[in-house]
Order: structure tokens, then C-alpha cells, then sequence
């Protein structure tokens, strides 16, 4: 249990990383080994715990499954947040989403008049 609960404080201390420009992939492969290091830490104690029935789920399992789901949440906001930091629009796809945009609000403003 001690593992787990280093692992996600661990993985809580990662945010307070700073976000660098010349090296924006610390922060992902960190959240990454932590994911790995759990996944390990759940196969070593899987093989010294006693099988359970498939009608109920111990409340041990349960544990590593929040954390497990919460780690992997963890990583993808970081992969999301260093994608859109470092995320230069070229300027003909700004020039082509504001033409989308503004075509799709002109028919949506059609069909709602019924002219369209």
C-alpha cells in the first residue's frame, strides 16, 4: 500500500514541474515511468495475493484500479498540456477555420429562418 501511495504523490509533485520550451517531453516521460512503475508494482503483488472470486471485487483492487485510472488521466492532461503549449498554428489554418466557422454560423442562421 505504502508503493502506491508514493507513487501517486510522486505523480502529484510531477505538475509542480515547470513546463520548459526546450524540452517539453520531462514532464510526459516521468508520468510515463510512473505508469510503468505502478503497472509493475500491481504484477508483483497480483502473484503474492490470494485469488479472489469473480463475484466480488476486494477492496484492495479497487484502490489500485482509482489509482490506476487516475495516473492514466494524469498522463493524458500532461500530453494534452504540452501538445497545445507548444502549439504553433501555421496562419492559412487559422484563415481556414475562421471561413469554416463563418460558413457553418451562416447556415446555421439560414436554417433556423428556414431559408436554407
Amino acid at each position: 500500500m505504502l508503493p502506491s501511495v508514493l507513487i501517486m504523490l510522486t505523480d502529484i509533485a510531477i505538475w509542480f514541474l515547470p513546463l520548459s520550451l526546450d524540452l517539453p517531453v520531462d514532464r510526459v516521460s516521468a508520468k510515463l515511468t510512473l505508469l510503468l512503475a505502478f503497472s509493475v508494482y500491481m504484477l508483483i503483488l497480483s502473484d503474492s495475493l490470494p485469488p479472489s472470486s469473480t463475484k466480488c471485487i476486494p477492496l484492495l483492487a479497487q484502490h489500485f484500479l482509482c489509482c490506476l485510472m487516475f495516473l492514466t488521466t494524469s498522463l493524458m492532461e500532461s500530453v494534452f498540456i504540452v501538445y497545445y503549449s507548444s502549439w504553433n498554428p501555421y496562419p492559412w489554418t487559422l484563415l481556414f477555420l475562421t471561413n469554416f466557422l463563418n460558413r457553418s454560423a451562416m447556415r446555421m442562421t439560414f436554417m433556423r429562418n428556414g431559408i436554407f
